[in-house]
């Protein structure tokens, strides 16, 4: 179903009418959603594996960015904050934060974020994202 995003929620509508309280499928599909730009139907499905898993950072890190392109920035940072409170060392939270804070302005809490998180992922590709946007910070901030 690679690369066919229609069969690909086909599929998982159908597991969740299986399972209608598998977390983890609630978030695949909402990970979907996102990426296809529904980031309303994505929060639907993220609240819902909220619910069900409450202490999860991972469901509260993809809530603020659905927040975050919906540009609803007070929910995107009281659910960043809630998922760092949580982990604080997770290197997909300090990205978020960082891009968060970026698009409102705070180009050294950013900055900040970034830094940590490179450092904490290493080579994966959390780290380089976090890498990446410092790049752009840098060419954002340059004379």
């Amino acid at each position: 179903m690679a690369g066919d995003l229609t069969r690909a929620l086909a599929s998982e509508a159908a597991a969740l009418t299986l399972t209608p309280e598998d977390v983890e499928i609630l978030i695949d599909r909402a990970v979907m959603l996102g990426s296809a730009g529904k980031y309303w139907d994505a929060l639907d499905d993220l609240n819902h594996a909220h619910d069900l898993a409450p202490k999860r950072a991972d469901i509260l890190i993809l809530r603020a960015t659905a927040y975050r392109y919906l540009q609803s920035f007070d929910l995107a940072r009281e659910n960043i904050d809630q998922a760092l409170e949580l982990a604080p060392d997770d290197p997909e939270g300090l990205v978020e934060r960082g891009s968060l804070r970026k698009a409102t302005g705070d180009l050294s809490g950013a900055r900040r974020d970034f830094v940590d998180a490179a450092r904490l992922a290493g080579n994966d590709p959390i780290g380089d994202a976090a890498r990446l946007n410092l790049e752009q910070l840098d060419v954002k901030t340059a004379p």
